[in-house]
This record gives C-alpha cells, structure tokens and sequence, in this order.
C-alpha cells in the first residue's frame, strides 16, 4: 500500500506524538525532582530552547544563575541539567560511583576523539586511566621542565613579533610544541610556522560544539549525522585535516621508535602504546589519545596562561611582586630548572588566584546512572548535575568579597579554613584532570620567564572589562588589548 502525502504526514505526526508521550512518562522522576527548583518555561521536544537559543554555554550558565540563583533547573531537549554551587551535593556528585560518567554536553566530542579517556565511562575508564598515569609521575614531570622552558625561549621573540596577534593562539603554539617535546621527544614548531593552523582550528572546533549545543536537533540526533547537514561539512574537514596532521606526527614517531627503541623508565604513554606488539592499541586508538592530551594541554594551559597575563597586565603591583620574586629566587638570564620553581610561593599564589577568578573550564558535568542520595533530597537516575566552577568560585559565602583579586587567599593557614570543595579549576574526585601537576609547571616556567623579559600592560583596569566567552574552555571573546614591553 503506498500511503499519500497527508497519510505519511499524518503517521509521521503520530510516531512523534508518540515517542514524546513515552519520553515524557520515562521523564516522570526527573520532572517530579525538577519541581522543587527554579527553572524556565519547560516545553516537550524542545526543552529550555525558546529561552535559551541565542547564548552560548558561557552565557547559559551566567545568565541562568543570576536570573534563577541556585540551585536550577535547565532543558536541552529532554535531557535534564542540574545546575548547583552547593559543596555538599559537589562533594558526592565528584566521588560517588555512580556519577563517573562525563554529562551529555561531552557526547559531541566524539566526532573527534572517539572512544579516548575523556570520554569512556565505567572500568573503561579506570583501565584508561590506570595506564596514563604512569606518564604524569613527578619524575617524568620534572624532567619535562627543560622543554618548557627551551620553549619558553622561543616563545619570547613571538611575544616581541606578535604585534596586535592573538595572545590565545600565541600561547597555543607554544604549549602545543612543548607537549610534543615532552612525550614525543620532538618539536614540531608551531611557534615559528604560521603557516599551520592547528590551533585555529581547536578553536573552530570549540565553536562549532558550543553553537550547535543549543539547537534542538543536536538534543537527538548523533553528532555525526548532524554534521552531515549544513555548516556540519565544514567541520568535517577541519576535523579531518586535523587528525591527519595528527597521524603525520604519529607515524614519525613510529618510524623513529623502530630504529632507536627507548629504554623502560623513558617511555610515555605514546611511547608505550606505539612499541606494544600484542595490538592492545589500534593505531586509531593511539591516535585518539594522543588527539586528545595534545588538545587539552595545548588548550587548557594556553587559555589559562594568556588570561593570566591579562591579569598581571590589570595588577601592576601584583606583577612588580611576582616580577621581584622571580629575579630574587632565579635571576635574570639564569636557565630555569625544577628546583627555581619550588621557591616560587608569591606566584604560585598568584597562579591559584587566577585560576579562582577565571577558571579554565566553568562547568563540570556529571551523569547519574542511578539514583544519588544527597542529604535530605535523591538526585534521580539520567541527571546531567552541572556543578558551576564560575558561581562556586565567585560564591561570597566561600570567599569573602569574591572580585577582588588577592594572591593571599592562598597562604597556608587560609587554604586550611576553606571547603576544598569551593576551589576547582582541575576538579577533585577520582575523575580530576590527569593533567594537573603537568599545567603547573608547564605555567610556572612561562609566567616566569616572561614576566623576567617583559613588563606586561593592558588597557583593562578590572576583570570585569576582559570579554569572555566560553564553548568548553574559558576565553577572551575577542583577541584581548595586551602588550609586551622589554625590560631594561
């Protein structure tokens, strides 16, 4: 029987109805729990959408909580996001079990990282994560101190060269050919090629993610069907060029593990996963994973850096304190090695402080895979629980009088009196960033080796001038007012 047009349309239109019927019955705990907070108009299909379709994440979560406070309710689609500040509900939600998982907002990363450790779940995951760590040990880390800081060099002229550039990609190159000098025992200089626009297109990438969260067919249908549609094709391309530039790296590497094998206590992650010869690791898989830890400390660490040099730019007093610190404990021309950095208390308190006031990603999401108890309230199964770094670290009832910037707040004996719980730029948890203690460094050594070369200004006399914006990591929305000046 072949159906006319209005009898497909009519069937269509049935199927919808009814497939909506059943999501919203399934939904019944989640909208029995979603009652007792504040939150937007709810509509079936299309969830907070009318609301919410011309912000982006940044502006979602910002403007959310000062329009509804927290805790609240948001919808994207039928899928529920639980937006809290409280540290009680924080602390379970980062420890439990049952919330491992990332949220739906990482689904759309899969396009390009595939099945890597930022986004598998369950004993997947603790598998993963059990072998990474072995190339974050304090002893591979310290050793990776003389990479940064040769690039750090390199990095100087840039800054000198950069002109009005932008200090984010600026940045970007520099983490990115130090990450490769650190675990590939290469350098691919990205600082001195302008020609390749690996960063740039990260942060393509970053905006396509964040302006397609928000349209109501991505709440459905898988990312990569999405991106056959529309502006989709692009990032298709960017995503390939990508991972081909990314597989040249890997097969080099290959090349050179072949003829000059690395003995045991040497070896990274890469170089282990590229010499097994039991085929535990798919060439895909070694090429998602490196993907993925080249992208997250190229973009982590240079958004992080650059706005901490805006900040030093706001703070002249502040940078003269770091600036003294550094040439009282290194000196001026001295190279820098792993102990300089130990003495360096002032700025890693001014490296904390930044971190507090901009956080390099503003959300944490968490999914519930069973019903979580929280104090006197059940968080039911299939949350997304977005635990809101930004509002927990502006949050006056944490820390008092929460804009002024103040590297003190890290003294010792004022750490001891807070909640650990309202300061999370890498999180906290058996889920925290792996890569933690690889940033510090990694920011130590070009915080001091430019501010030693450069004084820093900006036009910006408080951080609540600096535009920013955010798809998953925190950035400047515009390339920022920033200036190198060499010292004398």
């Amino acid at each position: 029987m072949i159906l006319t047009p209005i009898e497909f349309g009519a069937l269509v239109l049935g199927l919808i109805v009814i497939w909506v019927s059943i999501s919203l019955y399934r939904l019944r705990p989640i909208l029995n729990f979603a009652k007792n907070y504040k939150g937007y108009k709810f509509y079936p299909v299309l969830g907070n959408y009318l609301t919410l379709w011309k912000r982006d994440l940044y502006k979602v979560h910002l403007q959310t909580t000062k329009e509804l406070g927290l805790p609240c309710n948001l919808w994207f689609g039928h899928n529920y996001y639980y937006l809290t500040d409280d540290l009680d509900v924080i602390k379970v939600i980062l420890n439990h079990p049952a919330t491992i998982d990332k949220g739906k907002l990482y689904d759309q990363l899969e396009i390009v990282f595939g099945d890597c450790l930022l986004l598998v779940s369950g004993d997947t995951w603790k598998d993963k994560r059990k072998f990474f760590s072995k190339s974050f040990t304090q002893s591979k880390l310290t050793g990776f101190v003389h990479h940064f800081y040769q690039n750090s060099i390199v990095l100087l002229d840039c800054l000198k060269n950069s002109g009005d550039g932008d200090i984010f990609h600026v940045m970007g190159r520099y983490t990115f050919d130090s990450f490769c000098d650190s675990f590939l025992g290469k350098n691919y200089g990205l600082q001195t090629n302008a020609k390749n626009k690996f960063i740039e297109r990260i942060d393509e990438l970053q905006a396509f993610a964040g302006n397609h969260f928000l349209i109501p067919v991505s709440f459905y249908l898988p990312i990569r069907l999405i991106c056959i549609l529309g502006s989709g094709t692009r990032i298709l391309k960017t995503v390939n060029e990508l991972k081909q530039f990314i597989k040249r790296i890997i097969d080099n590497k290959k090349d050179e593990l072949a003829q000059n094998p690395v003995v045991d206590n040497q070896l990274s992650f890469v170089d282990i996963m590229m010499s097994d010869n039991q085929n535990l690791f798919p060439p895909e898989m070694i090429q998602n994973e490196f993907f993925l830890f080249a992208t997250a400390a190229t973009d982590t660490i240079a958004n992080t850096s650059s706005y901490i040099m805006i900040l030093l730019g706001i703070y002249p007093d502040i940078q003269e304190k770091v600036y003294e610190e550094i040439i009282t404990e290194i000196g001026k021309d001295k190279p820098i090695v792993p102990e300089d950095l130990n003495r360096l208390k002032y700025t890693e308190r001014f490296m904390y402080e930044s971190m507090r006031i901009i956080p390099a990603v503003p959300i944490i999401v968490r999914y519930t895979t069973e019903d979580i108890p929280v104090g006197s309230k059940v968080i039911p199964k299939d949350v997304n629980v977005s635990i809101s770094t930004m509002n927990v670290h502006r949050n006056e009832k944490y820390w008092p009088n929460p804009m002024k910037f103040d590297p003190d707040r890290f003294l010792p004996e004022e750490v001891a009196k807070r909640n650990p719980y309202c300061y999370l730029p890498f999180s906290l948890g058996a889920r925290n960033c792996i890569g933690k203690n690889y940033a510090l460094l990694s920011l130590k050594v070009v915080i001091a080796n430019v501010v030693r070369n450069y004084k820093i200004t900006t036009k910006y006399k408080s951080i609540e001038e600096v535009p920013l914006r955010s798809y998953i990591t925190m950035r400047a929305a515009i390339s920022p007012d920033l200036h190198f000046v060499p010292r004398n």
